[in-house]
């Protein structure tokens, strides 16, 4: 008899596989978090338990390390990047390098990770346009603003200077 490829674990409805991933994030043995399956009904063994531990906190070392890596990426940009931004610079980083180490893929793999690449460039892109239409919106709108509140000065009487001072304030020309 073979052993199973995939953690009987990986089959139960998702609440208990969170219930299951919580209990291994808090360090609960693999014993007790089966034994409690076990009392819920649920028949499964310590090492089933043990295999799909072993994965997820695999996964869960991975993801804290990625996250890592883009706080990184976030502490030492000289730019102001959303954690999205961070995210997306890291993970077009890790496509490159596995385009790179082509001699390890199957054949369709560097066309699929080339295909990931191109979209989460595009999204970039989609992205910088979104910010630079925000941007231009809301320099209008301040423009507009500092029109009105410049008519609204004039007909009450400030100074040409006072009226220039919060023009810049409102603009942000004054920074």
């Amino acid at each position: 008899m073979s052993r199973r490829r995939h953690p009987k674990i990986a089959t139960f409805p998702g609440e208990v596989r969170a219930e299951v991933d919580n209990l291994l994030e808090a360090g609960v043995t693999y014993r007790e978090i089966a034994a409690r399956l076990k009392a819920k009904g649920c028949d499964v063994s310590h090492a089933s338990v043990g295999r799909y531990g072993a994965d997820f906190l695999a996964r869960l070392e991975r993801m804290k390390a990625a996250t890592a890596k883009v706080e990184a990426i976030l502490e030492v940009s000289g730019t102001p990047l959303s954690r999205e931004e961070a995210a997306s610079q890291y993970t077009a980083q890790l496509l490159l390098d596995a385009i790179m180490d082509v001699d390890t893929l199957s054949d369709q793999e560097p066309l699929e990770l080339i295909d990931r690449l191109a979209r989460l460039q595009n999204s970039s892109t989609n992205r910088e346009r979104l910010r630079i239409q925000w941007r231009k919106e809301q320099a209008e709108a301040a423009a507009k603003v500092a029109a009105e509140v410049r008519e609204v000065a004039k007909k009450g009487g400030l100074s040409a200077e006072s009226i220039a001072i919060i023009e810049e304030s409102i603009l942000g020309l004054g920074k």
